[in-house]
């Protein structure tokens, strides 16, 4: 499974909001990250629709975490940005393989289980996972250098 660039820093926005309390700008998170203020308001908007993040308008306007780091996993973040599909795409090969050749069925469907079962078990150790352990981690090995 590949991600997109962008995963990494809505990563790198959640760690911000996370860590610092209080809301944060848009001009202060591209200041931070020196990225693409365009490419910025893009994955800020996905964080937002997906309610991982609030975004406030006016002078005091910015961004802050929607619900507590404690309840959003990385999964919700992969998700947000990088969507929810299969890393296993059925074009209807094994199907189609499976019905010339009769013999070799159980071993197709086996391809097939085998990656069902990888990704759920991908999907559930993603959302075991919270930003507030990513946080608590990085201050711990802040500490440690």
């Amino acid at each position: 499974m590949r991600f997109s660039r962008s995963l990494e820093q809505a990563f790198c926005i959640l760690v911000i909001l996370a860590e610092g309390g209080s809301i944060i700008t848009n001009s202060e998170l591209n200041h931070i990250l020196k990225v693409s203020p365009t490419y910025l308001k893009k994955i800020t908007r996905k964080l937002v629709v997906k309610k991982l993040i609030k975004s406030t308008y006016g002078v005091n306007g910015g961004f802050v975490l929607a619900q507590p780091a404690e309840m959003i996993t990385i999964g919700n973040v992969v998700e947000a940005i990088d969507g929810n599909t299969h890393f296993f795409y059925q074009s209807g090969l094994l199907k189609r393989v499976a019905a010339r050749h009769g013999r070799i069925k159980n071993n197709l469907s086996i391809i097939n289980d085998t990656f069902c079962k990888a990704e759920a078990d991908w999907r559930k150790r993603l959302h075991s996972v919270t930003l507030a352990h990513m946080v608590s981690d990085l201050r711990k090995r802040r500490q440690e250098c």
